[in-house]
């Protein structure tokens, strides 16, 4: 029986107790499961029950159920604060090899710590597990069987410590000599990883996380002592852990996830030895005020960045010097920016550097333009920058106006969230050319500056177009004959849409009030198309006549557009439709509010 991830699913059948021959209850990711069905202890064919909640109910099975059932593999336990000392003794963990202990809610102080200490030290695993994860308990200590060497040295290699606030009796974590991935989060007492005066080493341990450590604050408890031994770590997640300074030995290291106010641990890592093994890396850091000073230059094999704040990675003005870290990413394939509030400017002097890179993602970064003034002049964007790059996404840049040259590799552009973007084209050489547009409001589009040569491909591997929430978008012109994906959404200003698009597969246009019937050429590729909320609108998109690969059409609320062709064409092609809805095709919008756009959730969910 596998019901496993039914999110919604918050009973078993009352009569489970009848199929004595069942072996196996997938019952993981059952989070609104309520409890478990009656004399769950009759199924003594049971080997496999993966998720069991315990209930107050006597309708309900408690976990003294489980003294008949030779378990094995894993199992959690869920609801434990209704779980007594009795009950759990009697209960039987068989063999598993994971298990998950996890309470709650809580009480009185005094009866809560009581009740959990005895519970879980009733609830003591049989040799040979492999995980043990340990949920919102509310001891000051932990059991004394989790002491024991002898049951996890040699098997356990993942632990977990969640929400144990109270804990202050912590076991030697460097004794789990197997131990290869340790999570300790929200355990508020815990000051240092060890005690001992020796070296210690963790000699398996592959992954540690860290996560809302109030108190750490060093590494090993002994004065003096400071430095870990974490020969074969190969990624550390630290965050929200504030009196935490420094970072372990740990030479291997290839995935590094740091969060934090202030760069404290940031910084080590930038200027460690270990930056050199490294082949990811996530730091978020708050702090503003913080500067990087590098004595030291880099080549890394990093493939992925993503920072979020970290204003010391930008100069903040032209003026200021190039931050020189950008030189050691000749290797970076993915960089995510999140948040940072000092690009103000596309960093194009930081970007030459990334002669490797194939994704950039901006998201959040409120102040950032576009090119760098000079006099009030916008500079001459570079024309070399990314020649990777394939896709580029900007999200939610609210003072963003366009873009630095493209290069010809790109072939994904998505800017969502950007209402003051108004250029997809840079300014550059040879077959890229600028296409500049001042747009004021309430007045017809007037181009400024328009260079284009007949045949012109400005990105002439690009395959998906998706715009939305571009306030001030007014023209997209020359589309190249590569585009197989458009979606365009929500841009009020848009009018005029142009290029040969016969590889043109999925179109979709929504909340686009002054646009203009397109010029696209015959679309003979196209397999689905979706308009709504576009006013303006009086033709549907290409030579009807040629759709012969048309699966899905949605027009709505386009009052002015002529359905005419569609509606001769349609009765021919309507067997091999998988989906078809004109039924609003020339109503207006009930939900469009003066001043508010229609969100077209219908378009998006229909794409």
């Amino acid at each position: 029986m596998d019901v496993s991830h039914c999110d919604s699913l918050r009973r078993l059948p009352n009569d489970m107790k009848y199929t004595k021959s069942l072996r196996h209850i997938y019952t993981n990711g059952c989070k609104s499961l309520e409890c478990m069905p009656p004399e769950l202890g009759q199924l003594t064919s049971l080997q496999t029950l993966t998720f069991f909640v315990v209930d107050s109910s006597s309708s309900c099975s408690n976990v003294s159920e489980l003294r008949n059932i030779n378990l094995g593999g894993e199992l959690e336990l869920n609801g434990l604060e209704n779980v007594t000392e009795a009950q759990a003794k009697a209960a039987s963990l068989g063999k598993l090899t994971h298990l998950s202990l996890e309470w709650n809610s809580g009480g009185p102080e005094e009866l809560v710590q009581d009740c959990h200490v005895k519970v879980l030290d009733a609830l003591k695993p049989c040799g040979g597990l492999e995980m043990l994860r340990i949920v919102n308990y509310k001891g000051r200590g932990a059991p004394t069987w989790m002491k024991e060497l002898s049951l996890f040295q040699q098997h356990l290699t993942e632990l977990h410590l969640v929400g144990c606030t109270l804990f202050t009796d912590f076991p030697e974590f460097s004794n789990l000599r197997a131990l290869q991935i340790l999570h300790l989060i929200k355990v508020d007492k815990l000051h240092s990883m060890c005690s001992k005066m020796a070296d210690v080493e963790f000699p398996a341990l592959k992954k540690l996380q860290l996560h809302d450590l109030e108190s750490l604050e060093s590494w090993v408890a002994t004065p003096g002592k400071e430095e870990l031994s974490f020969p074969v770590l190969e990624e550390i997640d630290i965050r929200n852990c504030p009196k935490l300074t420094s970072l372990p030995g740990a030479p291997t290291i290839k995935v590094a996830k740091l969060k934090e106010d202030m760069a404290q641990l940031s910084l080590s890592l930038i200027t460690s030895r270990y930056m050199s093994s490294l082949s990811v890396l996530e730091l978020s850091v708050r702090d503003r005020e913080t500067t990087l000073e590098l004595d030291q230059n880099h080549e890394l094999s990093i493939s992925v960045i993503e920072i979020t704040g970290c204003c010391f990675f930008f100069a903040s003005s032209p003026s200021q010097p190039v931050v020189g870290i950008w030189k050691w990413f000749g290797q970076l394939q993915i960089l995510k920016i999140n948040c940072c509030d000092s690009l103000i400017h596309w960093p194009e002097e930081e970007l030459l550097s990334l002669i490797s890179l194939k994704e950039l993602i901006i998201a959040g970064c409120s102040n950032i333009i576009g090119r760098a003034q000079v006099n009030g002049t916008a500079t001459q964007s570079r024309d070399q920058l990314l020649p990777q790059l394939t896709k580029l996404e900007i999200r939610h840049c609210k003072s963003l106006t366009e873009l630095f040259v493209l290069p010809r590799s790109i072939t994904y552009i998505c800017i969502r969230g950007c209402p003051n973007f108004q250029c997809l084209w840079g300014r550059g050489t040879g077959d890229t050319e600028l296409i500049n547009l001042q747009v004021e409001h309430g007045n017809d589009l007037t181009p400024t500056s328009v260079s284009e040569k007949p045949g012109n491909n400005y990105l002439p591997c690009l395959e998906t177009l998706f715009i939305k929430g571009s306030d001030k978008l007014a023209m997209l012109r020359n589309l190249p004959p590569s585009l197989k994906n458009l979606s365009i959404y929500h841009c009020p200003e848009l009018r005029s849409i142009s290029g040969n698009l016969d590889q043109l597969v999925d179109v979709s246009i929504g909340g686009c009030n002054k646009l203009d019937s397109p010029d696209w050429g015959n679309l003979p590729a196209l397999e689905d198309f979706g308009l709504l909320n576009c006013k303006r609108l009086t033709s549907l998109p290409g030579n009807l006549g040629n759709y012969s690969a048309l699966r899905r059409v949605l027009v709505k609320y386009c009052p002015a557009i002529n359905m005419k062709p569609l509606y001769k064409h349609l009765p021919q092609r309507r067997e091999s439709l998988e989906y078809y809805d004109l039924s609003h095709a020339h109503s207006s919008d009930p939900e469009e509010v003066e001043g508010c756009w229609f969100e077209a959730n219908t378009l998006v969910a229909w794409c």
